[in-house]
């Protein structure tokens, strides 16, 4: 295949990526968005108990999970992937996972089957799940579990696992197989130091990649060099093949082994081995195979990894030495240093230490990685297996050593505004049409170079700032983003199950100029502890009895003014207008919604209400409350909190209820009064983070879900 047909292949399987990617992720969104639909967040649904039967695919005991794939439900035939959370105890199931996969038991199926928060530029759960071929989680009853009668690639192989892990641990103590396990397996869940481990950057080296699978494949070919073409490819392939398939097939490692698949197909036909068309090559079999897979996160970093090994690393003008050590230091450090955007990308946090760690555990790895496993074949043989034994204890014991006495620096730190990833996507992009054409003629290089500053400068040139007002979904609570140009004002907090602090993040925010607590209720004030602890803030806002409980006694991360309001104030600041008053019912010594704060804004001709969880009454008592355009429900939009003076107004076109399924909210009555009023209602469950514009002519919505 000449030059010109490989660009043209490579340029062909971008093309096809980008297709599969817009497919994918607008199937995903429209399956999560149907599935809302169809269980609405207000309607109590009975329980439909139906049987179930499946095999078990993995056990995760941390969090009482497991992945399996079910095969029957309610006596017909499917094949669906799911992830369950068995009402049995696991310490019984797990004694028999590793021999009996199949399993029969029952599933409520009359349930949304995903229902994380859905925010904008933050980790989603169930896109996480749904990356990796799993279309829905529930919770089921198992009532038994038993060896299958007819064998399946998935039962041999897990059972094949069970056997080697029961080798492992009859061969080390139980301290050094947990981390066997976690670099061999990627089961982490049981390795007591993984947090350990994790905080000083080496996460990676128990999520199977390709240093794994290259370690492995290494191993390999070793013992079968000197063989002829044909049976070396076929025992090689063979092997490789059944590692895959015990380690789990995660992304990474598929990733590699269609290279090497790659790699060794051209030296059994005697052509040369080409980097563009492996890459090409591996990516389009993966994605043919599941193309699901391009919605997930460790597919970009395992070629964005491998990319910067075998391409950009060899480009950089870095003089070269003799010394194998000192190459292979200057190898780590420049590798992590390209690898270091991506990371701080998609993490936000990175040790400083943890280009010292990677030095020394990497070339560790290399080495206890196929040791452990030799340690396991040779267990027949006493001599061999105790020199191999020594060798993976000692090592294990040096690396779990060192990560103790490794102290934990973080760094947070915001390469650009998360929200524009047309930045990133449109840099990344330029690079990959750069490295395919640039072997064009010169005269037509210099049309390339000059396409590319266009797009780049395109990509980087700051968006207008307008006035934003942000409904973050976090499930049932208020967490709502009130952002003028520089200015930030946070609402609320959430319950803290959705960390406040990511979320801010992903919008590029670090600092606040005021955090407002509405009242002293969980849902409210959830994430407050973590959010001081992280973002910088100059102004808390709370209550009377929120304020002296704990804001005036909480340590912080700046020299904050609290302030208890006790009557209300007003300030502005460039296009808004704000006003805070405190609001007290008859009970408010007894229940906090009624000892609360409301918040007044005035952007571009409208008039935006927060109403926190007060009651009826209280709302018709708020001054002005007939001029709201656009109103933050009270109470998540409760029955109690229905107000004909507010929601029979003329001026009032939005209104927006921050809820999920936990107490059927929004009241059905509200929203036939809304919807009586033609009053356009929105909600965070149904349309997931919500977004306010304002700098046009009229404000323009963004949603998450469409």
């Amino acid at each position: 295949m000449g030059g010109s047909m490989k660009r043209g292949f490579f340029f062909f399987v971008l093309c096809i990526s980008l297709l599969i990617l817009g497919d994918q992720n607008s199937h995903y969104m429209a399956m999560i968005s149907k599935a809302r639909m169809t269980y609405p967040s207000n309607v109590k649904r009975e329980v439909i108990e139906v049987p179930i039967s499946g095999e078990i695919v993995e056990g995760s005991w941390s969090d009482d999970s497991l992945v399996v794939y079910i095969k029957e439900i309610d006596g017909q035939r499917v094949n669906y992937k799911w992830q369950v959370y068995p009402k049995l105890e696991l310490t019984n199931l797990e004694n028999n996972y590793e021999k009996d996969t199949s399993f029969s038991g029952t599933v409520n199926i009359n349930i949304i089957p995903f229902s994380a928060a859905k925010n904008k530029l933050v980790f989603d759960y169930d896109k996480y799940l749904y990356s990796k071929g799993i279309t829905g989680k529930y919770t089921i009853q198992i009532s038994s579990i038993y060896r299958s009668r007819v064998l399946s690639i998935n039962t041999i192989i897990v059972e094949l696992r069970g056997e080697i892990k029961t080798l492992i641990q009859s061969v080390f103590p139980t301290k050094h197989v947990q981390l066997i396990n976690a670099v061999l397996f990627g089961e982490r869940d049981e390795l007591e130091n993984y947090e350990a481990f994790k905080k000083i950057g080496l996460a990676h080296l128990f999520a199977i990649s390709g240093l794994h699978f290259g370690v492995l494949f290494s191993s390999v070919t070793f013992f079968t060099r000197g063989m002829p073409r044909i049976p070396r490819f076929t025992i090689t392939t063979l092997i490789m093949t059944l590692l895959l398939l015990l380690i789990g097939a995660p992304y990474s490692a598929q990733r590699a082994f269609f290279i090497i698949l790659y790699r060794e197909m051209a030296r059994l036909f005697k052509r040369k081995s080409d980097v563009p068309m492996s890459i090409a090559f591996s990516v389009l079999i993966i994605l043919v195979l599941q193309p699901y897979a391009i919605l997930s996160t460790s597919l970009y970093l395992s070629y964005y990894a491998y990319i910067a090994i075998v391409i950009i690393y060899p480009a950089l003008p870095i003089p070269k030495y003799k010394s194998k050590i000192i190459e292979g230091i200057k190898f780590s450090i420049a590798v992590q240093l390209i690898l270091l955007p991506i990371s701080i990308y998609y993490f936000n946090t990175i040790n400083l230490l943890s280009f010292i760690a990677n030095l020394v555990y990497i070339p560790l790895i290399s080495i206890f990685l196929p040791t452990s496993i030799l340690t396991v074949i040779f267990i027949k043989f006493p001599i061999i297996n105790i020199i191999l034994k020594v060798i993976v204890i000692g090592i294990s014991s040096v690396m779990q050593y060192i990560v103790s006495v490794i102290p934990y620096i973080e760094s947070n730190v915001h390469l650009y505004y998360m929200k524009d990833f047309n930045l990133f996507l449109i840099v990344i992009m330029t690079l990959l049409l750069s490295f395919v054409f640039w072997r064009l003629h010169v005269h037509r290089r210099k049309w390339l170079v000059l396409v590319s500053c266009i797009l780049i400068t395109f990509a980087i040139v700051p968006s207008k700032k307008m006035t934003q007002v942000v409904f973050y979904d976090v499930g049932h609570g208020d967490m709502v983003l009130i952002r003028d140009g520089d200015f930030t004002m946070l609402i609320d907090t959430g319950d803290g199950k959705n960390d406040p602090t990511s979320l801010l993040r992903a919008n590029g925010i670090t600092q606040l100029d005021y955090l407002i607590l509405s009242h002293d209720h969980n849902d409210h004030t959830g994430g407050f502890d973590a959010l001081i602890s992280n973002i910088t803030i100059t102004n808390i806002i709370a209550t009377e009895s929120f304020h002296n409980k704990y804001v005036a006694n909480t340590p912080t991360k700046s020299d904050l003014k609290p302030i208890a309001l006790s009557q209300s104030i007003k300030f502005e600041h460039d296009n808004i207008k704000l006003q805070l008053s405190p609001v007290k019912g008859a009970n408010f010594m007894e229940d906090p919604n009624e000892a609360a704060i409301i918040t007044r804004l005035e952007v571009n001709g409208e008039v935006i209400y927060f109403l926190a969880d007060i009651y009826d009454d209280m709302i018709d008592s708020v001054e002005g409350i007939e001029e709201a355009t656009i109103v933050k429900t009270a109470h998540h939009g409760s029955k109690t909190s229905i107000s004909n003076r507010l929601y029979k107004s003329e001026s009032l076109k939005l209104a927006v209820s921050s809820c999920n399924y936990k107490y059927a909210m929004p009241a059905k009555s509200l929203e036939s009064l809304l919807q009586d009023n033609q009053i356009t209602h929105m909600t965070t469950y149904t349309y997931g983070q919500i977004i306010l514009n304002f700098g046009y002519q009229e404000y323009k919505i963004d949603t998450y879900l469409n």
